[in-house]
């Protein structure tokens, strides 16, 4: 500690100390400073230490004099009391007075680790990408920190999810049309867009247009899930009895979807009668005329009525993360970790036999390809191997989806 007092006190007192530290790696810098400091800082650029060394703020500049001479220095003495998420207030608000990082490119599904300021932000993301990303995290697999959020899900890496090089992401860092990693069509159609988002494969969205928080609402700045924004804050499961959402909930006008479905902000998912994208309606999704039978999830032999979900839950295809992708139409695979695949913990209800098989994990699909033609999805188009089974009813797949066996496509790698 008193060698880590005497340097501090060196930079404070000489101009020509700071310009002989320019350029050292950060991974250097706890030689001199303790492991925790450099930590709590990290993933920011070397140069990132001379803004608060250098600075002219009465409140960094009495920091740095009680270091010097000894005293105890913590957090709230630069940053004030305010907790992590109370600051998102400002950080949604006044976006623009902060400085933020833009991502360089990089290839599908990889962390992006190359960053360049943007002091101040010109662009909302990047204030978030500045803590919501490599640059803050460092490496960690698949994009998916050991940090838990507010909401109960591990903290993941949004540059990743936002890069235009995956199959799909939400148009945050480009426009849906200038998504390289995309192929077409790439934007949905209007009629499958609300009122403010018609002008499709054109338009970019906020962080601020899907997340708010308060700082004086609930326990971390939100009194729902994910801080989600809008008429309808609800996502991945229901309000009315706590059950995942399912399109037959869409189909039958249950769990006032329409009140409360979070995507429903932005997407005319029902509409007439009929959902907007066919391939909800084709096969024994919902039950329709060729369908008339409702499918029962999972529906292995040996598990109880009770314990079954009317209609395929919507996570059991689509990540639970809806950022971005690896692959397109926001698909998630079986083998893909949480919280992209969600991860189903409960143990009563519908969802007891889910979190009792395959610990949980509901991701059903190993090869997806996106059509051409949204109305023209037929099973080929989703790959579920037939190769799991249930205690009681053997050969049966993972989740009872036998028509998706036919594996000749060319799928999302």
């Amino acid at each position: 500690m008193k060698r880590y007092m005497i340097f501090l006190l060196l930079i404070v007192a000489s101009s020509a100390a700071f310009a002989g530290h320019q350029g050292i790696p950060l991974t250097e810098c706890t030689v001199c400073h303790t492991p925790n400091l450099v930590n709590e800082h990290g993933g920011f650029s070397s140069t990132a230490c001379w803004k608060c060394h250098a600075s002219m703020e009465q409140i960094v500049m009495d920091t740095i004099d009680r270091g010097t001479s000894g005293q105890p220095v913590y957090c709230a003495d630069c940053h004030g009391t305010e907790t992590h998420t109370a600051k998102h207030v400002s950080y949604i608000t006044e976006w623009m007075i902060y400085s933020g990082v833009e991502p360089a490119g990089a290839p599908l599904w990889t962390q992006i680790t190359s960053f360049s300021a943007a002091d101040p932000a010109q662009k909302q993301y990047q204030v978030c990408l500045a803590c919501h990303s490599y640059y803050a995290f460092g490496a960690v697999p698949h994009g998916v920190t050991g940090m838990v959020g507010p909401s109960g899900y591990n903290l993941t890496d949004q540059a990743m999810e936002f890069n235009p090089a995956n199959k799909s992401a939400h148009p945050v860092r480009a426009t849906l049309d200038s998504m390289t990693g995309s192929y077409a069509p790439r934007a949905l159609a209007a009629a499958q867009m609300s009122s403010s988002w018609k002008n499709v494969g054109n338009q970019l969205i906020n962080c601020s247009d899907c997340h708010e928080v308060s700082s004086t609402t609930g326990p971390h700045g939100s009194a729902y899930q994910f801080a989600l924004k809008g008429t309808r804050k609800y996502w991945p499961r229901n309000k009315t009895n706590g059950l995942l959402w399912t399109l037959y909930d869409l189909k039958n006008n249950r769990n006032n979807w329409n009140s409360d479905l979070f995507c429903a902000n932005c997407h005319t998912l029902f509409s007439g009668g009929k959902f907007m994208n066919k391939v909800h309606d084709d096969g024994n999704h919902t039950g329709n005329d060729k369908w008339p039978k409702i499918s029962k999830y999972p529906n292995g032999a040996s598990i109880q009525e009770s314990e079954k979900y009317t209609g395929v839950p919507c996570v059991m295809c689509h990540v639970t993360i809806p950022h971005g992708a690896k692959r397109s139409r926001f698909i998630v695979y079986k083998d893909e970790p949480f919280p992209y695949n969600y991860r189903n913990v409960k143990t009563t209800g519908p969802d007891k036999s889910f979190s009792s098989f395959h610990g949980g994990m509901m991701g059903v699909m190993t090869g997806y390809k996106k059509s051409s033609n949204p109305s023209n999805y037929d099973e080929i188009y989703c790959y579920i191997p037939k190769n799991e089974t249930y205690p009681g009813q053997s050969g049966q797949p993972r989740w009872g989806c036998d028509d998706h066996e036919d594996n000749r496509m060319a799928y999302d790698p």
